[in-house]
């Protein structure tokens, strides 16, 4: 919310929590920002609260999901979507196949996720490269 501070006119946003209960914990509306300093503490608050008495569980990848299918609905010159997550990423081990690609994006995005990250430009070779990451898990 500070971040976007002095800059509402340019930027719509929304805050959106996910937790054990649920991938869509809605805490900002777009356009229904805090004014005051007691609203941001209120926010604040209800995601303290909901983060202590939520269900375990992690939601992060379903609310993360959600986001991405939500922010486009809207006609806009950017999307962006911000995850902050205290999942224990290290249980699982997730990797992305990026099916096909504009320019050198997917080989840009395979660099910085790293080992994690692949680039397939022809669907025959998918089986190999799924084959590949079942390997790598086994080491």
């Amino acid at each position: 919310m500070e971040s976007f501070r002095n800059f509402e006119h340019k930027f719509e946003y929304s805050i959106i929590g996910h937790s054990g209960d649920s991938p869509n914990l809605e805490f900002v509306k777009p356009g229904r920002y805090p004014k005051t300093e007691k609203d941001v503490f209120k926010v604040i608050s209800q995601m303290s609260a909901h983060s202590q008495y939520c269900l375990s569980g992690d939601n992060t990848l379903s609310a993360t999901s959600m986001a991405m299918r939500e922010i486009i609905k809207e006609d806009a010159d950017d999307y962006i979507v911000v995850v902050l997550s205290d999942a224990n990423i290290g249980q699982v081990t997730s990797s992305m196949i990026f099916i096909g690609s504009l320019a050198d994006q997917a080989s840009k995005l395979k660099s910085a996720l790293g080992s994690h990250a692949h680039v397939c430009m022809d669907t025959k070779d998918l089986p190999q490269i799924i084959k590949s990451i079942f390997l790598s898990s086994m080491v």
